[in-house]
Protein backbone atom coordinates (compact mmCIF):
# COMPACT_ATOMS: atom_id res chain seq x y z
CA UNK A 1 0.00 0.00 0.00
CA UNK A 2 1.77 3.23 -0.86
CA UNK A 3 0.86 6.18 1.69
CA UNK A 4 1.22 10.05 2.20
CA UNK A 5 1.58 11.99 5.02
CA UNK A 6 -0.20 15.43 4.89
CA UNK A 7 1.70 17.65 7.43
CA UNK A 8 4.54 15.93 8.03
CA UNK A 9 6.48 19.12 9.48
CA UNK A 10 4.19 18.99 12.63
CA UNK A 11 4.63 16.63 16.00
CA UNK A 12 2.12 14.26 14.75
CA UNK A 13 3.36 14.03 11.14
CA UNK A 14 6.87 13.58 11.96
CA UNK A 15 5.73 10.80 14.53
CA UNK A 16 3.64 9.22 11.45
CA UNK A 17 6.63 9.44 9.49
CA UNK A 18 8.81 7.19 12.29
CA UNK A 19 5.66 4.53 12.57
CA UNK A 20 5.63 4.31 8.63
CA UNK A 21 9.21 3.12 8.63
CA UNK A 22 8.66 0.41 10.79
CA UNK A 23 5.80 -0.48 8.70
CA UNK A 24 7.82 -0.71 5.68
CA UNK A 25 10.33 -3.07 7.51
CA UNK A 26 7.60 -5.41 7.65
CA UNK A 27 6.64 -4.76 4.38
CA UNK A 28 3.33 -3.58 5.12
CA UNK A 29 3.85 -0.02 3.16
CA UNK A 30 5.49 1.93 1.21
CA UNK A 31 5.76 5.55 2.42
CA UNK A 32 5.82 7.60 -0.95
CA UNK A 33 5.81 11.08 -0.08
CA UNK A 34 5.42 13.77 2.92
CA UNK A 35 4.18 16.74 2.77
CA UNK A 36 5.42 20.10 4.83
CA UNK A 37 4.59 23.75 4.94
CA UNK A 38 7.12 25.60 1.97
CA UNK A 39 8.15 27.54 5.09
CA UNK A 40 9.69 24.44 6.62
CA UNK A 41 13.31 23.76 7.01
CA UNK A 42 12.41 19.99 6.17
CA UNK A 43 11.22 21.11 2.54
CA UNK A 44 13.44 19.46 -0.18
CA UNK A 45 15.85 18.05 1.76
CA UNK A 46 15.57 13.94 1.81
CA UNK A 47 13.47 11.96 3.36
CA UNK A 48 15.59 9.51 5.80
CA UNK A 49 14.71 6.16 6.57
CA UNK A 50 16.16 6.23 10.60
CA UNK A 51 16.34 2.33 10.75
CA UNK A 52 18.52 2.27 7.59
CA UNK A 53 20.01 5.32 8.20
CA UNK A 54 19.78 6.29 4.24
CA UNK A 55 17.50 8.03 1.65
CA UNK A 56 14.01 6.40 0.30
CA UNK A 57 14.94 8.07 -2.44
CA UNK A 58 11.79 10.74 -2.37
CA UNK A 59 12.16 14.58 -0.52
CA UNK A 60 9.94 16.17 1.64
CA UNK A 61 7.53 18.06 -0.34
CA UNK A 62 5.02 21.50 -0.19
CA UNK A 63 3.29 19.67 -3.68
CA UNK A 64 0.40 18.13 -1.75
CA UNK A 65 -1.36 17.35 -5.12
CA UNK A 66 1.85 15.26 -6.54
CA UNK A 67 1.63 13.14 -3.20
CA UNK A 68 -2.60 12.68 -3.35
CA UNK A 69 -2.41 11.64 -7.13
CA UNK A 70 0.37 8.74 -6.29
CA UNK A 71 -0.53 7.47 -2.99
CA UNK A 72 -3.22 4.89 -2.19
CA UNK A 73 -3.82 6.06 1.17
CA UNK A 74 -2.96 9.00 2.46
CA UNK A 75 -2.94 10.46 6.25
CA UNK A 76 -3.79 13.70 7.94
CA UNK A 77 -3.44 15.67 10.78
CA UNK A 78 -3.36 19.63 9.68
CA UNK A 79 -5.96 22.06 9.92
CA UNK A 80 -9.19 22.30 9.21
CA UNK A 81 -9.47 24.75 5.76
CA UNK A 82 -6.57 22.78 4.71
CA UNK A 83 -7.81 18.83 5.32
CA UNK A 84 -10.72 19.91 3.34
CA UNK A 85 -8.14 21.07 0.22
CA UNK A 86 -6.66 17.65 0.95
CA UNK A 87 -9.94 15.88 1.11
CA UNK A 88 -11.07 17.45 -2.16
CA UNK A 89 -7.89 16.14 -3.99
CA UNK A 90 -8.69 12.88 -2.37
CA UNK A 91 -11.70 12.98 -4.02
CA UNK A 92 -10.33 13.92 -7.33
CA UNK A 93 -7.88 11.33 -7.28
CA UNK A 94 -9.82 8.64 -5.48
CA UNK A 95 -7.29 8.35 -2.69
CA UNK A 96 -8.59 6.96 0.41
CA UNK A 97 -8.21 9.92 3.36
CA UNK A 98 -7.45 8.93 6.92
CA UNK A 99 -7.95 12.40 8.52
CA UNK A 100 -7.59 13.10 11.91
CA UNK A 101 -7.82 16.89 11.97
CA UNK A 102 -10.34 18.59 14.26
CA UNK A 103 -12.08 22.50 14.45
CA UNK A 104 -14.18 21.81 11.59
CA UNK A 105 -16.82 24.16 11.33
CA UNK A 106 -20.41 23.16 10.12
CA UNK A 107 -20.16 24.33 6.31
CA UNK A 108 -16.62 22.30 6.13
CA UNK A 109 -17.99 18.91 7.97
CA UNK A 110 -21.27 19.07 5.58
CA UNK A 111 -18.50 19.26 2.61
CA UNK A 112 -16.62 16.60 4.34
CA UNK A 113 -19.69 14.26 4.48
CA UNK A 114 -20.62 15.19 0.81
CA UNK A 115 -17.01 13.93 -0.30
CA UNK A 116 -17.45 10.39 1.89
CA UNK A 117 -20.49 9.77 -0.66
CA UNK A 118 -17.32 9.42 -3.89
CA UNK A 119 -14.51 8.46 -2.14
CA UNK A 120 -13.64 6.64 1.27
CA UNK A 121 -12.96 9.06 4.13
CA UNK A 122 -12.08 8.01 7.86
CA UNK A 123 -12.44 11.47 9.90
CA UNK A 124 -11.85 10.69 13.96
CA UNK A 125 -10.82 13.82 16.58
CA UNK A 126 -8.90 10.75 18.30
CA UNK A 127 -7.43 7.77 17.19
CA UNK A 128 -7.22 5.83 20.24
CA UNK A 129 -8.76 3.02 21.12
CA UNK A 130 -8.60 3.63 24.45
CA UNK A 131 -10.14 7.32 23.92
CA UNK A 132 -13.29 5.66 22.28
CA UNK A 133 -13.69 3.22 25.77
CA UNK A 134 -13.56 6.69 27.77
CA UNK A 135 -16.18 7.52 25.02
CA UNK A 136 -18.00 4.42 25.60
CA UNK A 137 -18.22 4.85 29.63
CA UNK A 138 -18.69 8.81 29.51
CA UNK A 139 -22.30 7.21 27.54
CA UNK A 140 -22.85 4.63 29.96
CA UNK A 141 -22.25 6.61 33.02
CA UNK A 142 -24.64 9.59 31.85
CA UNK A 143 -27.30 7.16 31.68
CA UNK A 144 -26.86 5.37 34.68
CA UNK A 145 -26.15 8.09 36.72
CA UNK A 146 -29.51 10.06 35.94
CA UNK A 147 -29.73 13.66 35.67
CA UNK A 148 -28.72 14.68 39.56
CA UNK A 149 -25.09 14.56 38.62
CA UNK A 150 -24.13 17.65 36.65
CA UNK A 151 -21.34 16.81 33.75
CA UNK A 152 -18.20 18.83 32.92
CA UNK A 153 -15.20 18.15 30.37
CA UNK A 154 -11.92 19.01 31.19
CA UNK A 155 -9.12 18.69 29.12
CA UNK A 156 -5.07 19.92 28.70
CA UNK A 157 -2.74 20.49 25.52
CA UNK A 158 0.40 21.40 24.97
CA UNK A 159 0.34 25.37 24.30
CA UNK A 160 0.75 24.91 20.41
CA UNK A 161 -2.71 23.64 19.95
CA UNK A 162 -4.64 26.04 18.21
CA UNK A 163 -8.45 24.76 18.76
CA UNK A 164 -10.45 24.61 22.07
CA UNK A 165 -12.30 22.86 23.38
CA UNK A 166 -10.29 19.64 21.41
CA UNK A 167 -11.99 17.91 18.99
CA UNK A 168 -11.95 14.88 21.55
CA UNK A 169 -13.37 16.90 24.40
CA UNK A 170 -16.19 17.27 21.90
CA UNK A 171 -16.72 14.03 21.20
CA UNK A 172 -17.02 12.88 24.78
CA UNK A 173 -19.39 15.60 25.60
CA UNK A 174 -21.72 14.28 22.44
CA UNK A 175 -21.18 10.86 23.96
CA UNK A 176 -22.26 12.32 27.95
CA UNK A 177 -25.42 13.90 26.04
CA UNK A 178 -26.46 10.57 24.03
CA UNK A 179 -26.46 8.62 27.30
CA UNK A 180 -28.60 11.61 29.29
CA UNK A 181 -30.52 11.63 26.20
CA UNK A 182 -30.16 15.08 25.93
CA UNK A 183 -29.37 17.59 22.88
CA UNK A 184 -25.86 18.36 22.59
CA UNK A 185 -25.74 21.45 20.75
CA UNK A 186 -28.47 22.75 23.22
CA UNK A 187 -27.06 21.42 26.61
CA UNK A 188 -23.04 22.78 26.25
CA UNK A 189 -21.51 25.70 27.85
CA UNK A 190 -18.35 26.21 26.11
CA UNK A 191 -17.45 29.44 27.90
CA UNK A 192 -18.84 30.90 30.99
CA UNK A 193 -16.42 34.23 31.21
CA UNK A 194 -19.42 36.75 32.45
CA UNK A 195 -21.52 34.30 33.59
CA UNK A 196 -23.25 35.60 36.75
CA UNK A 197 -25.93 33.21 37.29
CA UNK A 198 -25.88 29.35 38.69
CA UNK A 199 -25.17 26.57 36.39
CA UNK A 200 -27.56 25.90 34.42
CA UNK A 201 -29.49 22.42 34.60
CA UNK A 202 -28.95 19.54 31.93
CA UNK A 203 -26.35 21.59 31.18
CA UNK A 204 -22.52 20.19 29.84
CA UNK A 205 -19.51 22.06 30.66
CA UNK A 206 -16.56 22.50 29.41
CA UNK A 207 -13.19 23.44 30.51
CA UNK A 208 -9.58 23.90 28.24
CA UNK A 209 -6.09 24.49 29.34
CA UNK A 210 -3.16 25.13 27.49
CA UNK A 211 0.26 24.63 28.58
CA UNK A 212 3.52 22.88 28.33
CA UNK A 213 3.87 19.64 25.91
CA UNK A 214 1.32 17.97 27.44
CA UNK A 215 0.04 15.68 24.48
CA UNK A 216 -3.41 15.22 25.98
CA UNK A 217 -5.07 14.86 29.13
CA UNK A 218 -9.18 14.30 29.16
CA UNK A 219 -11.76 13.67 31.81
CA UNK A 220 -15.63 13.66 32.23
CA UNK A 221 -16.81 14.47 35.76
CA UNK A 222 -20.11 13.45 36.97
CA UNK A 223 -20.49 15.41 40.33
CA UNK A 224 -23.94 15.67 42.43
CA UNK A 225 -24.62 17.08 45.85
CA UNK A 226 -23.01 13.96 47.73
CA UNK A 227 -20.48 12.44 45.28
CA UNK A 228 -18.41 12.85 42.10
CA UNK A 229 -16.81 10.30 39.48
CA UNK A 230 -14.22 11.34 37.57
CA UNK A 231 -13.53 9.17 34.34
CA UNK A 232 -10.06 10.15 32.56
CA UNK A 233 -7.53 9.62 30.17
CA UNK A 234 -4.02 10.79 29.42
CA UNK A 235 -1.70 10.38 26.38
CA UNK A 236 1.78 9.81 27.45
CA UNK A 237 3.16 10.23 23.47
CA UNK A 238 1.74 10.55 20.45
CA UNK A 239 3.34 7.19 19.16
CA UNK A 240 -0.39 5.56 20.31
CA UNK A 241 -2.53 7.82 17.40
CA UNK A 242 0.29 7.11 14.70
CA UNK A 243 0.12 3.87 14.97
CA UNK A 244 -3.62 3.52 14.81
CA UNK A 245 -3.81 5.74 11.96
CA UNK A 246 -1.65 2.95 10.17
CA UNK A 247 -4.03 0.57 11.32
CA UNK A 248 -7.13 2.42 10.30
CA UNK A 249 -5.36 2.99 7.18
CA UNK A 250 -5.12 -0.20 6.03
CA UNK A 251 -8.43 -1.03 6.88
CA UNK A 252 -10.20 1.83 5.37
CA UNK A 253 -8.30 0.61 2.31
CA UNK A 254 -10.85 -2.32 2.07
CA UNK A 255 -14.13 -0.08 2.28
CA UNK A 256 -16.38 1.38 0.13
CA UNK A 257 -17.43 4.84 0.04
CA UNK A 258 -20.54 6.17 1.31
CA UNK A 259 -20.31 7.55 4.48
CA UNK A 260 -17.61 9.36 6.84
CA UNK A 261 -16.03 6.11 8.46
CA UNK A 262 -15.46 6.82 12.09
CA UNK A 263 -13.53 4.66 14.85
CA UNK A 264 -16.96 3.04 15.39
CA UNK A 265 -16.81 1.63 12.49
CA UNK A 266 -13.64 0.51 12.34
CA UNK A 267 -13.35 -1.33 15.86
CA UNK A 268 -17.26 -3.32 15.01
CA UNK A 269 -15.27 -4.78 12.24
CA UNK A 270 -12.73 -6.56 14.86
Amino acid sequence: MKVGIIGASGRMGQELVKVAFEEMEHNKCQLIGASVRNSSYLLDKEIINPIENKSIGVAYSDNIENIIKNADVIIDFTGASYSLKVAELANKYKTVHICGTTGFNHDEFDRLTEIAKQTVLFWSPNMSIAIYTLSMLAEKAAALLGESFDIEVLEMHHKYKIDAPSGTALMLGKSAAKGRGINFEDSKVLNRSGSNGVRQEGSIGFAALRGGSVVGEHSVIFASANEKIELSHTMYNRKAYAENAFKIAYWASTQLPGKIYTIEDYINTK
